[in-house]
């Protein structure tokens, strides 16, 4: 028969909250919580309002298109750095560039890591 394929996985839509794999004909329920969809975006911290960020997102350097703003939320979870120093939510600052990693939960995006661009100190010798 040539190749053999392995698992095979198919994901079947139950609800909005499970869905159905079928693998090697075995049959077995998955939450969705179990799939979680991660987001890359470098932007602009636009506005604070408590935990919750908009970024507006740098344009695409590959042409593709992007929506412009996002909303961010720090959760627990968030890690935060200004360069390489961890950092907490209170030191962030409408302006900050960032570049992050996040889940979607919904339209709104949960951050897992949060990098400040780190500020460059001028030379004062020049």
């Amino acid at each position: 028969m040539g190749k053999q394929w392995g698992a095979v996985l198919i994901l079947l839509a139950l609800s909005s909250n499970s869905v159905l794999a079928l693998e090697s004909g075995r049959q077995r329920s998955i939450a969705t919580e179990e799939i979680q969809v991660k987001e890359h975006l470098t932007g602009t911290i636009s506005r604070i309002d408590g935990k919750r960020l908009r970024i507006s997102e740098d344009p695409d350097p590959m042409g593709c298109a992007t929506s412009g703003i996002k909303m961010v939320d720090i959760v627990e979870r968030t890690k935060l750095f200004r360069g390489d120093i961890a950092i907490s939510d209170n030191n962030l600052q409408r302006g900050d560039h960032v570049t992050l990693e996040a889940t979607h939960r919904g339209e709104i995006l949960e951050a897992i890591e949060i990098r400040v661009q780190a500020l460059t100190v001028p030379d004062p010798s020049h």
